[in-house]
């Protein structure tokens, strides 16, 4: 049979006389309906707000904490951070033998040895390049507690090199530099493009629990840094009383309508702490959003968050087609509660298993929404995307071209772990590895058994209402084939046959009922749906790999 699909050319096959698409456009929608976390058996090392980065596949961990779990808030003058449980090893991390090796920083010089005990410092990779600015370390010689003003850049090859040769790390492989800009922990370095972003963050000095002896500044302000031209002096500086948070989460957007210009940013989701009350201290509310068309860090002072203030494990999604973001973070602490109706606010800041999204349009944050919950309640833990999956130049995964059901979006590493949700929870340095799982619920194609000589349903649900849908298979295998004319990468291999179209109801769904001929043999193959939309854009549906029986 010929099918006539509006906005697609054809190729008509002697084989069967039906049609081959030679498909293109604009790409999905997707919506997540579930999050959650599932523990794997990989073994990893207590160890948590680390800088972490990669390397030729594998992972590196320089810093942190690995003998405690949450810090005491008590300023009863009890040594917070005891000096025995900051890491003094960079660990490497294969992801495929699911193995850790390590090598010690003591056996650096000093003082590069002493800078490299932080914790909560900032780090942002360039190429083979790390770059770890700041964090909070113990002071050898004084007893005391100081945040670094170091930039150490690492050489990533030869720091992974030593350590699968069981051999000392090389001073060599390290080269300080100082910057007051660099002074602070807690803060988030977040890479534009060639340029990077250096976000608030706090100037610790001395026993975070001796109140008399302590202080705490925080400089208030946002650097940018364009690394060809200087590490230590920042092209701009942003300075407001708005920026006074650390420990929030930092996170890629891109900017701009759907069909206008599309540019990178970040967005500050929230962070800690507003000033004024220092018995119950406030997390911040509003976030701010940075543009790298006009430059400029605004409030968003229209929209509220509610939960998940607090560093946690997070993924950026972005929809060219929308002009929109979905962000979504893991737990953690939160301002908030959520009774599963209602957020309902918690100045306590309790520990939080729910996972969250917001919903980012053109520039504008504009929901927030419960999407899932982890295991446990996690922070300072940073996630590993599945390199699988499709993203952006940004390394935004892309929504749209997301299909229907579950995926697995990553894995992240150690962290502070609560026991429980709640106020008085123990905590404790993670040594586990959690897979985190999203359910990305659309335009979704299922269908019957296949029999030769009997009728065979292929139905859809989800789709646009009255959209059209049209029904392919291929014999071939399952791609990719990307075809021009509808701007989609197909999972179906050539030739790809259109076998039916159908119109979705009111409910977005669409059923084609056909019959196998008898004489069709045993058989692999191959479906896929793709449905035109009232906009003229094509949308493609998971795809299934199926068997035509006897």
């Amino acid at each position: 049979m010929k099918l006539k699909a509006i906005g697609w050319s054809h190729v008509t096959k002697a084989c069967g006389a039906v049609s081959v698409l030679l498909l293109a456009a604009p790409v999905s929608h997707a919506q997540v309906s579930n999050v959650r976390t599932e523990q794997t058996g990989a073994a990893f090392v207590p160890l948590q707000s680390y800088v972490m980065t990669e390397s030729h596949d594998d992972l590196l961990f320089f810093g942190g904490l690995s003998g405690m779990g949450f810090h005491s808030r008590a300023r009863d003058g009890r040594t917070t951070f005891p000096s025995d449980s900051f890491n003094r090893n960079v660990y490497l991390y294969d992801p495929d033998t699911q193995t850790t090796q390590f090598a010690s920083v003591t056996t650096l010089p000093s003082p590069l040895s002493k800078f490299l005990v932080a914790t909560n410092a900032q780090g942002v990779q360039f190429g083979n390049r790390l770059y770890i600015y700041g964090g909070y370390g113990p002071e050898p010689t004084t007893q005391s507690w100081e945040t670094w003003d170091t930039i150490i850049e690492v050489d990533l090859t030869a720091v992974r090199d030593a350590i699968l040769n069981g051999l000392d790390l090389p001073e060599s492989a390290f080269t300080i530099r100082h910057s007051t800009a660099a002074q602070v922990a807690g803060g988030a370095l977040v890479k534009i493009g060639p340029y990077f972003a250096l976000v608030g963050g706090s100037n610790f000095t001395g026993n975070y629990g001796d109140e008399p002896n302590f202080s705490n500044v925080y400089p208030e302000q946002i650097h940018l840094f364009d690394p060809t031209a200087s590490l230590v002096n920042p092209i701009r500086t942003y300075t407001d009383p708005q920026y006074r948070r650390r420990d929030g989460n930092v996170t890629l957007v891109t900017l701009g309508p759907a069909g206008g210009t599309q540019r990178p940013g970040f967005l500050v989701h929230i962070g800690v702490f507003k000033p004024g009350n220092e018995i119950l201290p406030e997390v911040w509310e509003h976030p701010l959003i940075y543009d790298t068309q006009s430059r400029q860090v605004s409030l968003d002072i229209n929209f509220t968050q509610m939960m998940n203030q607090y560093e946690a494990p997070r993924v950026s999604f972005h929809s060219a087609r929308k002009g929109e973001n979905y962000i979504i973070t893991l737990g953690g602490l939160s301002g908030a509660n959520w009774d599963g109706q209602n957020f309902l606010p918690n100045i306590t800041i309790p520990w939080v298993t729910d996972v969250t999204m917001l919903t980012m349009s053109d520039n504008h944050v504009v929901s927030e929404t419960v999407v899932g919950a982890t295991l446990k309640p996690v922070t300072n833990a940073e996630l590993v995307l599945n390199p699988e999956l499709p993203h952006n130049a940004l390394g935004q995964l892309d929504w749209d071209a997301m299909v229907a059901g579950e995926v697995l979006l990553g894995h992240f590493y150690g962290g502070i772990e609560a026991v429980n949700p709640g106020n008085s929870s123990r905590t404790n340095a993670s040594p586990l590895v959690y897979a985190v799982y999203a359910t990305i619920d659309k335009f979704k194609l299922s269908a019957s058994e296949l029999h030769a000589g009997q009728a065979a349903t292929l139905g859809v649900t989800r789709a646009q209402p009255q959209a059209r849908v049209y029904f392919a298979y291929s014999i071939r295998g399952s791609g990719p084939t990307f075809v021009p004319s509808i701007g989609l990468s197909l999972n179906l291999s050539q030739p790809i046959v259109v076998i039916g179209q159908k119109t979705a109801n009111a409910q977005g769904s669409a059923v084609l009922t056909l019959t196998i001929p008898p004489s069709t043999p045993p058989i692999d193959v191959w479906l896929q749906a793709v449905e035109r939309e009232s906009d003229g854009v094509y949308v493609k549906s998971n795809p299934i790999a199926t068997h035509i029986n006897p």
